[in-house]
């Protein structure tokens, strides 16, 4: 999500290190975690063929918690650093996956896409956990801080486009589970989150 960009002014959606050295910052395989949710995410030949990028590394990023950084960044924006802001504590399980890579350009430019999928008790729980992360995200544009401006498009009633300078996540609802997609650095980074995104709810039952 938008937190691995901002923190530090780094490419949010780049993980407290810049993409190029996920690697190093992980030092564990980007592999679909081994819980109810495995089937839900792509695998890296999966975001391949999605996004037809070829420079992700293999390894990469995985969490099963939400991450938090402190900030001194307006009250507005606080769900930029802050994903507990996003997915609540309410979830019944959460993981994130996140493969980065570069561009094979002289000058490389760092790419990244990460997946997040909460499962929440019910969908009555995860649309209000939706309609609260729409709030904070919009109340963010709303305040216009300089350095960290979006713009804020709900496509649908379960749909959730947050676009920056520096990168794209749709957010999306489907039965109890809350997903998230976010990237940057691609040659069109909205279409690839958004078509993730779709083949991630296509696997929700």
């Amino acid at each position: 999500m938008f937190m691995w960009r901002f923190s530090s002014r780094i490419f949010i959606h780049l993980t407290v290190c810049s993409s190029m050295m996920l690697a190093a910052c992980s030092g564990t395989k980007a592999e679909p975690p081994q819980d109810a949710n495995a089937d839900l995410f792509l695998s890296i030949d999966d975001m391949v063929q999605v996004t037809n990028f070829h420079g992700f590394v293999r390894d990469g990023k995985k969490s099963d918690q939400p991450t938090m950084y402190q900030s001194n960044i307006a009250e507005a924006c606080h769900v930029l650093f802050d994903q507990y802001l996003v997915f609540g504590t309410g979830f019944t399980n959460f993981r994130s996956i996140t493969y980065g890579g570069s561009t094979d350009e002289y000058i490389k430019t760092p790419v990244s896409v990460s997946q997040v999928i909460a499962n929440y008790p019910d969908a009555g729980v995860s649309r209000t956990v939706f309609e609260h992360l729409v709030s904070e995200f919009t109340k963010c544009s709303a305040a216009h801080l300089k350095g960290y401006e979006l713009t804020v498009q709900q496509s649908d009633p379960s749909t959730l486009l947050v676009s920056s300078q520096i990168g794209e996540d749709v957010y999306r609802v489907k039965s109890s589970v809350v997903i998230n997609v976010g990237g940057g650095g691609l040659p069109d980074t909205e279409r690839a989150v958004k078509d993730v995104t779709n083949l991630i709810a296509s696997r929700v039952s």
